[in-house]
Parts: C-alpha cells; sequence; structure tokens
C-alpha cells in the first residue's frame, strides 16, 4: 500500500442519515478520512475494475460465488445448485446429465 499513513478503522466513524440511506440503497457507504488520498488512488482503479468485471458476469450484491472464473452461483442457494455448478465448473466437457460429484 503507498505511503506509511495508517489506517484508522478501530475508531468509531458516525453515519449521517444521508451515509444510512445511501448504504441501503446502494451497499455501500464512503467514510471520509479514513484512508490517505495516496491510498485511494492507489487501490481504486483497481477495485473499480473488479467491481465491472463481476457485474459482467451478474453479481450486483452478496453472497455469490464465481467458480474457476465462469460459474456463478447468485445469492444464496441449496446443496443441489452448487453440486451443479461445481459440476459446471470442474468438467465442463461432459454433458449435463453425466455430471455428478456426489
Amino acid at each position: 500500500m503507498p505511503g506509511s499513513n495508517a489506517i484508522d478503522l478501530d475508531s468509531p466513524h458516525p453515519l449521517t442519515p444521508e451515509q444510512i440511506r445511501h448504504f441501503r440503497e446502494r451497499g455501500y457507504v464512503k467514510l471520509k478520512d479514513v484512508l490517505s488520498p495516496a491510498t485511494l488512488l492507489h487501490y481504486g482503479e483497481a477495485i473499480t475494475a473488479e467491481e465491472k468485471r463481476l457485474r459482467g458476469f451478474g453479481v450486483t450484491a452478496t453472497p455469490n460465488l464465481l467458480i474457476n472464473g465462469r460459474v456463478l452461483v447468485p445469492g444464496p442457494a441449496d446443496v443441489s445448485t452448487y453440486v451443479q455448478a461445481l459440476d459446471q465448473a470442474l468438467f465442463p466437457q461432459l454433458p449435463s446429465d453425466k455430471k455428478h460429484l456426489h
């Protein structure tokens, strides 16, 4: 991480009603003076690029599981859904009726 400025994550960071509303609508909140400008610049582009990449897979919230960078299980799912996703990720060359992990 650039610079030697310590990150203060142990101190309370009170939120305004506007910040709370923003979090509820968009799923994140910006806290001022927690990260240095150099740190924000360093990681900002990488975070934005990763967010765009994941949105391209259809990820809009958590939890989501992306297996082998190509099979997405959106949101919470039952065991059979995870088994099917693992089959697709691990055995992409097999027809669907031949895939069984269990």
